[in-house]
């Protein structure tokens, strides 16, 4: 990905988040961490949140008694998410980050969740990315994201800029994608790229739903993992 399709991407993500904020956090996290944690001692649980968005399961995971931290490069996803907390009285830690850097020192958290910020990025910026999530997770400390994959509605709309990692063209503009860096995965080369970057896969599933009067398809891997 070349220095222009990075900063159109990350610009998009910016007016989508604005355009486009969800209130209700993803139940498939909720359902993680309530078969990866007991209810007791979550106060002593640091937990994640890396691409925070608008807050939303951030918001959640402090709800559920874990100590949170959220980052996002956008510093209106981190002020939305700030007043959303301020206004609920939650505590939650709060910080931007440049590039694909975490802000943290090694062994920081016990448990980090990715949900929708990963597929955004070429595959040098994957490999970052998860290289730096298993420096500031704990050993055996757990990782949750979620990949778009090959049956996806948008995939191959719009220009291949590496193997199934595409630049969103204008037939997504009317989904607010357009001018976004999509990669879909294929299971294969998640798990390579899992084992490349230091994490032991025990969960893989497979979620499907439709949206757009059952235009859209929307397909993601949701992936279980623990730092080794």
């Amino acid at each position: 990905m070349d220095n222009r399709e990075k900063i159109i991407t990350k610009n998009s993500w910016a007016e989508n988040i604005k355009k486009y904020d969800l209130f209700w956090p993803d139940e498939n996290i909720i359902r993680f961490l309530n078969k990866s944690y007991d209810k007791s001692n979550r106060d002593k649980i640091k937990v994640l949140d890396l691409g925070c968005g608008s807050g939303r399961n951030s918001i959640a995971i402090a709800s559920e008694g874990f100590k949170t931290y959220s980052i996002d490069y956008n510093k209106e996803c981190i002020d939305i998410t700030k007043e959303k907390a301020t206004n609920l009285d939650l505590n939650l830690e709060l910080s931007q980050n440049e590039g694909n850097e975490i802000p943290f020192d090694d062994n920081s958290f016990d448990c980090v969740i990715a949900w929708g910020s990963l597929f955004y990025n070429d595959s040098n910026g994957r490999i970052e990315l998860l290289n730096e999530i298993n420096r500031v997770l704990k050993k055996e400390g757990t990782f949750l994201a979620n990949w778009r994959t090959t049956e996806d509605y948008f995939y191959k709309k719009g220009k291949e800029i590496e193997k199934n990692t595409f630049f969103l063209d204008e037939s997504c503009k009317k989904f607010g994608l357009q001018d976004i860096v999509y990669y879909f995965a294929e299971q294969n080369d998640l798990k390579k790229l899992y084992n490349k970057t230091g994490f032991h896969i025990y969960n893989f599933d497979k979620k499907d739903f439709y949206t757009s009067n059952l235009e859209v398809k929307n397909s993601h891997w949701h992936v279980w993992a623990i730092k080794e």
